[in-house]
């Protein structure tokens, strides 16, 4: 048998004492606590590389602690407006406004949503039409069913004749359709920032007039 070394035995106590106490030694060797469990990827003795932990405890290493990130909106949440006098329609003091109302992103299939929504509620639905059973005329059967040689018919009130009831014809009804709230004033931001993009859109402090006759009015509205 050859000697053993003194790196041999010390590496020969170093395998003993870590088969008998575990993961102790390396704890040690660490600086981590007793309660805490063992770090995923070990840290080698002596470097100060960050490791991350096991999943589920809490970092004993230098590991950075996880932060929220918030996005951050570059705009800002006004845009100016001129406030304007409603009599002389001179301008009077610059407004802040809200972005999100007047400078809302323009969705014309919403807004063509909203206005079928308005224009059916104006429609009255009192359309009707006839059928062949309230029409005048007789039920009788016009001519025998067979030896006329032409085609089979019953009564004069059938709608391929004249005079007699509309086939699927119109009946009274509610035109009315349903919409969503929200879906609704989406519809007027979008129409508010279109409006305000295309400078159409004046805001005034008051619609105090001097007089009350409408010509007076029309001019100012003009």
């Amino acid at each position: 048998m050859q000697p053993i070394g003194r790196t041999s035995r010390l590496l020969c106590t170093l395998q003993q004492q870590v088969a008998k106490t575990g993961f102790g030694l390396t704890r040690q060797l660490h600086g981590i606590s007793e309660g805490a469990q063992a770090p995923s990827i070990q840290r080698p003795i002596g470097s100060n590389r960050r490791v991350a932990p096991a999943a589920g405890t809490v970092g004993t290493l230098n590991w950075p602690q996880s932060q929220q990130l918030r996005a951050v909106n570059p705009f800002p949440s006004t845009i100016q407006a001129w406030m304007m006098d409603f009599g002389s329609n001179n301008p009077l003091e610059i407004l802040d406004v809200q972005r999100s109302v007047f400078a809302a992103p323009i969705r014309t299939d919403i807004i063509h949503r909203a206005v079928t929504y308005e224009r059916n509620l104006l429609r009255q639905g009192t359309h009707s039409a006839r059928t062949r059973s309230e029409v005048r005329g007789s039920t009788r059967k016009i001519q025998p069913q067979k030896g006329t040689g032409g085609a089979r018919h019953g009564t004069r009130r059938a709608p391929q004749f004249v005079g007699g009831g509309k086939a699927h014809g119109p009946k009274s009804r509610s035109h009315e359709i349903g919409i969503q709230r929200k879906v609704w004033l989406m519809a007027l931001r979008s129409v508010l920032s279109a409006k305000y993009a295309q400078d159409q859109l004046i805001f005034v402090d008051n619609m105090n007039i001097e007089s009350h006759r409408t010509g007076d009015l029309n001019r100012v509205l003009q």
